[in-house]
């Protein structure tokens, strides 16, 4: 059973489907398996109706190269929109994150590839977001 007795999607089916997008999308990008590390955030902005239209969409928002035992870290965002037909106005329903680790393999070059944020703007964003993962990376202890 994918929805509710009111009509709604269940959260935890977009929330599969997110991250089956998030983990080929950061898959094409480390070009190889990698290991979940964190979901960061979920914002469940609205409920999803039965019979909706929904566009997911997923982008690497970060990488990095300087986690111990890992070659890279990504991190991808993924929204869910619900489009309306007659119009093809959008409008945002969840929104997750998550980080992935492609583990460093004996014999094996590491492959690099780094994504930053494109505006100045976009640093802060990304910043905040990803302090909690930074310190879980390191093996830090969050409070």
């Amino acid at each position: 059973m994918k929805h509710s007795v009111h009509g709604k999607i269940f959260g935890g089916y977009l929330m599969r489907s997110a991250y089956e997008l998030g983990y080929t999308t950061s898959s094409l990008f480390t070009r190889g398996p990698l290991r979940f590390l964190s979901l960061d955030r979920i914002a469940f902005a609205r409920p999803v109706p039965l019979g909706s239209i929904l566009r997911l969409t997923s982008r690497i928002i970060h990488s990095r190269t300087d986690v111990p035992g890992m070659d890279m870290v990504v991190h991808v965002s993924v929204t869910a929109n619900v489009v309306d037909v007659q119009s093809g106005a959008e409008q945002t329903t969840n929104e997750f994150r998550f980080t992935w680790g492609k583990e460093h393999k004996v014999g094996e070059a590491a492959f690099n590839r780094r994504v930053v944020p494109k505006t100045y703007k976009g640093t802060f964003d990304v910043d905040i977001d990803l302090l909690a993962t930074h310190n879980l990376c390191r093996g830090d202890v969050v409070d």
